[in-house]
């Protein structure tokens, strides 16, 4: 299963940050800039921190439904380093092996300094528009869409939510860059391949969609909070089929043995 543009969103939830909002209207240039800017800031002040994440998939298909759950202590060191230890394992060993691992393994992959600087949400690798904004709980949101520049498996296609107070980054949206292209010339092959009776003998296009959502009562931080991906596959007539979803639960933060609460403001 290709979860690499999972994996870049998962990377760019450790890369944002808090800045002041301005008093006057901002074109999504600055805001972006603002956000890579306490984005930096932040990445130099967070030299390290552990948490714990629980992966869990619902898979709905041939040859029947299964699920599985996979716990894993995750420790980050500043700039780009991420160990895995996988604390407990459950359910189905063909989606641990098959799907949950390998989320693991793609995200490690997307750690080296040079795919860090190619995926970095910013103007040179994204086409971003300001799309609004919107009011919240917390207080106003700005609405960016974010295009892909470069043909590259990490990089993705969709919106991003960014609190207009601190630029903390709030929620995303988003499906992998090329994957409109993909499932076109796949849903073509599908409709074309061999029948046994009506049914159509060619492997169904599959597509995901990922919604990542953020920690928020924290100024200094952005952490995620949860990502949600869904897999879907097409029919023939181009309509989407859920087939699995994989829920990425995250916990237990600290920050060199200490929760991050107290080390940094709560936001009121």
């Amino acid at each position: 299963m290709k979860l690499c543009s999972l994996s870049l969103l998962l990377c760019l939830a450790f890369h944002l940050a808090a800045a002041q909002v301005s008093p006057r209207p901002l074109t999504a240039e600055q805001v972006v800039n603002n956000l890579v800017q306490r984005n930096l800031q932040r990445a130099a002040a967070l030299h390290a921190y552990r948490s714990i994440r629980t992966y869990r998939i619902e898979y709905r298909g041939f040859p029947s439904s299964r699920s599985a759950e996979m716990v894993v202590d995750v420790k980050y060191r500043s700039p780009f380093t991420k160990e895995f230890a996988i604390r407990s394992e459950s359910g189905s060993k063909l989606l641990v092996e098959k799907v949950l691992k390998r989320l693991l393994q793609s995200e490690q992959e997307a750690q080296n300094d040079e795919n860090q600087t190619r995926i970095a949400l910013n103007n040179e690798n994204y086409g971003l528009k300001l799309l609004g904004n919107e009011p919240a709980s917390t207080g106003l949101l700005y609405i960016l869409f974010a295009e892909p520049r470069a043909k590259n498996k990490y990089l993705f296609r969709g919106k991003v939510w960014v609190d207009a107070e601190n630029y903390n980054l709030l929620k995303v949206e988003a499906e992998p860059g090329n994957q409109a292209d993909r499932l076109r010339e796949e849903l073509k092959s599908y409709r074309q391949s061999p029948r046994f009776l009506i049914y159509p003998m060619g492997r169904r296009p599959h597509g995901y969609r990922y919604n990542i959502t953020f920690l928020n009562d924290l100024h200094e931080l952005s952490l995620p909070d949860q990502v949600d991906v869904l897999r879907f596959t097409l029919d023939l007539q181009g309509q989407q089929e859920w087939e699995s979803q994989t829920v990425l639960r995250y916990s237990g933060y600290q920050f060199f043995g200490v929760d991050v609460k107290d080390l940094f403001q709560v936001r009121k």
